[in-house]
């Protein structure tokens, strides 16, 4: 088994794009030099300590932005802006083709359903067919087409069921 044997490298792994590599060496020599490693530590310390305080700054922070949004919608202007409906596409043909699918679906259940009872009108038929101790050729022949009938409507629902 080999799931569990560590595969080796290759040595010529693709190295990231130039301008990636420069935007991480940038990155990196940033955090260093304002040592962002130790102050986010020092600061998730002080959450861990002060969570109550932790909690109420961010509310605050939120309401803050919550009261600005709404004063400046307020604030925005007087006039009265219409609602631009420009990039909603239309939906009625979409929600028709949804109907429509339903109503298909709807009749082909109802097709399934009298397919359904005519296969048990059908056995019925048939067993009462076997039953008759002498049979006529009218009566054979009528076995042998109910027969059918019975086969083709089983094979219809197995069908159904199959998709």
């Amino acid at each position: 088994m080999n799931l569990f044997i560590k595969k080796k490298k290759d040595k010529k792994q693709k190295k990231a794009p130039k301008h990636i590599r420069l935007m991480r060496l940038g990155l990196w020599k940033l955090a260093k030099r304002f040592r962002l490693r130790e102050r986010i530590g020092k600061a998730n310390q002080w959450c861990e300590q002060h969570k109550g305080r932790t909690a109420s700054f961010t509310m605050g922070a939120l309401l803050i932005s919550l009261v600005a949004g709404v004063l400046t919608c307020l604030l925005e202007g007087d006039e009265e802006h219409e609602p631009r409906f420009d990039s909603i596409a239309i939906v009625s043909p979409m929600f028709n083709g949804m109907r429509r699918i339903q109503e298909n679906k709807d009749y082909q259940v109802s097709q399934v359903e009298k397919m359904t009872m005519r296969g048990k009108e059908i056995k019925h038929e048939l067993d009462s067919l076997v039953n008759i101790p002498l049979k006529t050729h009218d009566d054979s022949v009528q076995i042998v087409i109910k027969y059918k009938q019975l086969e083709m409507i089983v094979r219809n629902l197995e069908n159904n069921n199959n998709k």
